[in-house]
């Protein structure tokens, strides 16, 4: 005898029954949880997130023979996921600053933590390598907060939660020998992007000292002050920052550009930096090889900065001549002295 489906009375509704759906989800809640400061949704915030869950929404394992749940397994293949800036731009079209203001609000709710590590791969070295951690229980409390649509009235409706030695978790994380290639997610382009990772080696800084200096040598003052900025224009992709910056930190950018600048084409034997006179030769070749992430790291370690900085010159130098070198060191410090004074994420 065969069953009739009763029909929603809506012919759309009845075939968008036949439509598997998967992806990122956004319950209705995070708009009213996740919000700017006036109260407006912080959708860029918002779809990172969906995007984080996604990848960690496990795969279900179920047993051949009894088609019973037997386990998960995750979609990611270290203990963390593994996001870069840039992936996040290029899938949801926001810019560079909307998509780092995101990731910063949700580790601000503590929603999400947010580390960076070096990794070592093939004989390289890649740093501010970023890592990406959800925290379920914040999670569930914006998804189901008594104050929104979606919010839990009933406690026989709460999501169920299983403990992690009732159901066999794959948690072992793999070696570096199972993969032939840069660690990544299982979809998608590789997820290291040119200017948030530095290698590090005495080839390349020798070749562009070299190069930096013949292609400049013999010029005028004022034509060599045009070339050098050019290149460091391109270098840190000026026209990107004016285009996604505010005010305030456009402002500070041209001052950065300035000091930069100002050394490249400096005739002094030496630079004071941190206090110690180094060869102006080497702090331009570190100059030269400043980009759009070492500029941006330099902006946000003024604004975190605690203290009140006396000598403002001699410190955005400093910053500058350190940051292909400490920008890894400075997350990693941010991040223990959150967790000593408590703050979330």
């Amino acid at each position: 005898m065969s069953s009739t489906i009763q029909s929603s009375g809506s012919t759309t509704v009845d075939r968008l029954a036949n439509i598997q759906l998967t992806g990122n989800i956004i319950p209705h809640s995070w708009y009213k949880e996740i919000t700017f400061e006036d109260g407006k949704p912080h959708s860029a915030a918002i779809t990172i997130l969906s995007e984080i869950v996604y990848w960690y929404r496990p795969k279900e394992l179920y047993d051949e023979m009894s088609g019973k749940l037997i386990g998960y397994k995750r979609k990611f293949k270290y203990d963390m996921l593994q996001l870069s800036y840039q992936q996040l731009v290029d899938k949801f079209g926001y810019t560079d600053d909307q998509i780092k203001r995101g990731v910063k609000k949700l580790c601000k709710l503590g929603i999400v933590h947010q580390e960076f590590r070096n990794i070592s791969f093939a004989g390289q070295t890649f740093s501010n390598v970023m890592y990406l951690d959800l925290n379920v229980d914040r999670l569930f409390e914006i998804t189901y907060s008594p104050s929104t649509p979606d919010g839990i009235t009933d406690s026989n409706t709460t999501p169920g939660v299983f403990e992690s030695d009732t159901v066999p978790v794959y948690s072992t994380i793999p070696s570096h020998d199972e993969a032939d290639t840069l660690p990544v997610l299982n979809q998608g382009p590789p997820l290291f992007e040119q200017e948030t990772y530095t290698k590090n080696t005495t080839k390349t800084t020798t070749n562009t000292t070299t190069k930096t200096s013949s292609i400049y040598q013999g010029m005028d003052g004022e034509k060599k002050y045009d070339q050098y900025e050019a290149m460091i224009k391109e270098n840190i992709n000026y026209d990107y920052l004016m285009e996604n910056l505010d005010i305030s930190a456009q402002q500070r950018t041209d001052e950065l550009l300035s000091l930069i600048l100002e050394v490249m084409v400096s005739e002094k034997e030496n630079i004071r930096i941190n206090g110690e006179d180094k060869p102006t030769s080497v702090v331009r070749s570190v100059f030269s090889k400043l980009t759009r992430e070492h500029i941006s790291y330099v902006l946000q370690s003024i604004e975190d900065n605690p203290s009140r900085i006396h000598n403002i010159k001699a410190y955005l130098l400093t910053s500058l001549y350190n940051a292909p070198h400490t920008i890894t060191n400075h997350y990693v410090a941010k991040a223990a002295y959150d967790i000593e004074q408590g703050l979330p994420g």
